[in-house]
This record gives C-alpha cells, sequence and structure tokens, in this order.
C-alpha cells in the first residue's frame, strides 16, 4: 500500500499520514509513505519523486488525500498512474465541496480525479476501517 497525502508536504498531511500507518502497521500491512516534500533528508526531490514513483509501482492500492480544492499535482500523476496499472485508488476527502460542471453534473473533483477513483472516503477512520474490511476480503 502506498499512501500519499499531497507529498506531505505540510503538518496536517504528515499527521494524517502517520496516524494511518501506523494504524494500518498494527494489522500487519505493509505501508510506504511519499517523502516527496520530506526536509530531513540531502536528497533532490527528483530523486524522492522516483522513489514515490517506485513505491506506488510495487504496491496494490494507492492511498491519497483530496481535501484541497484541487489535488497536488505530484499526486494527480500519481494518480493517473496507478489508474493505468489497475491499482485500486482511495481518495479520502472529508469536505462537501462539490464542483457543477456543464450540464449540472456534480463532481468532488475533475472529472480526471473523479473516473480514477474507485473509493472516497470521508474520514481518516473511515480510511482506515474501508482498507481493513477490503484486506481481509483478499486473505
Amino acid at each position: 500500500m502506498f499512501i500519499d497525502f499531497g507529498g506531505n508536504k505540510y503538518e496536517y498531511q504528515r499527521e494524517l499520514t502517520s496516524w494511518l500507518k501506523k494504524s494500518l502497521s498494527e494489522w500487519g500491512i505493509k505501508v510506504e509513505i511519499s517523502q516527496r516534500f520530506f526536509k530531513n533528508s540531502e536528497q533532490l526531490i527528483s530523486e524522492k519523486a522516483k522513489n514515490d514513483i517506485n513505491n506506488l509501482l510495487n504496491a496494490d492500492y494507492f492511498v491519497f488525500l483530496g481535501d484541497e480544492v484541487e489535488v497536488n499535482p505530484g499526486t494527480a500523476a500519481l494518480l493517473g498512474l496507478s489508474k493505468s496499472l489497475n491499482k485500486r485508488n482511495i481518495m479520502y476527502e472529508s469536505s462537501e465541496l462539490e464542483i457543477m460542471g456543464e450540464n449540472g453534473h456534480k463532481m468532488k473533483k475533475n472529472l480526471m480525479i473523479d473516473f480514477s477513483v474507485d473509493v472516497i472516503t470521508k474520514s481518516k477512520q473511515d480510511t482506515l476501517d474501508y482498507l481493513i474490511r477490503e484486506l481481509e476480503v483478499q486473505r
């Protein structure tokens, strides 16, 4: 499983990521996290981005954050790659924001994001519960 909450650029993203990784690890689930914006490394951001891509390639699930008006561009690129590889894409999106498109079409994000997502969860606990149920079914 690979978690990318905006590349962990902001503190709230790092806190959510840390909580979810710890909670999933307690269930014995292997989790890799995005480190594009971690400042505790001398590694270039391009190298960190390559690590994110490799972590995604080795994962069956891609969990990402959709709480901002627009999904982080790096996250959106990873989502496109994930969708092309038929991985399960879970968007944690706690806001009630809806975008109105042509002919009254309602969507959570732009259509590319909406049509690439398999499941939208509304809270960190909802995300954890969904993933545990999903992985239990596969065992």
